[in-house]
């Protein structure tokens, strides 16, 4: 745990019951700032103009938003390739998905481990675990 995160749990806590929902406008570091203060970088990101972004949701739900969206599996192509110790609520959201489309997870969600000695995936050996996949795709 990061030394000072109770202490930003308790600050957060005191705004809570302080301001409960108004918070998000009234207090010393108002939600909606802090969101806003990233838009440019986030429209720099995409390739849009900042009315048309908006910062929202957590990574978890903006992962299931997305693969509502874009995971259509069928019976043959039906795999999920995240990295191996993903945040466990990306797992979950991965996971998840797949058994929402009747796939056991176990077997839908590969996990792709960096090399030996390695913290961090390449993206050679990611591009190559698709392209094996591909191979085998009628």
């Amino acid at each position: 745990m990061p030394v000072n995160a109770p202490k930003y749990v308790q600050e957060e806590m005191q705004a809570w019951g302080e301001f409960a929902v108004e918070g998000h406008f009234r207090r010393k570091s108002p939600v909606v700032a802090v969101s806003r203060k990233y838009y440019a970088l986030i429209c720099k990101l995409v390739g849009a103009k900042e009315s048309e972004v908006v910062a929202m949701n957590t990574l978890t739900v903006n992962l299931h938003l997305l693969m509502v969206s874009f995971y259509r599996p069928t019976k043959t192509r039906f795999k999920i390739l995240i990295e191996e110790n993903s945040f466990p609520s990306d797992k979950y959201a991965v996971d998840s998905q797949a058994q929402f489309h009747g796939f056991d997870a176990s077997i839908a969600v590969v996990e792709l481990k960096p090399r030996t000695g390695e913290t961090t995936l390449r993206q050679d050996d990611i591009e190559n675990k698709l392209k094996n996949w591909a191979i085998h795709w009628p």
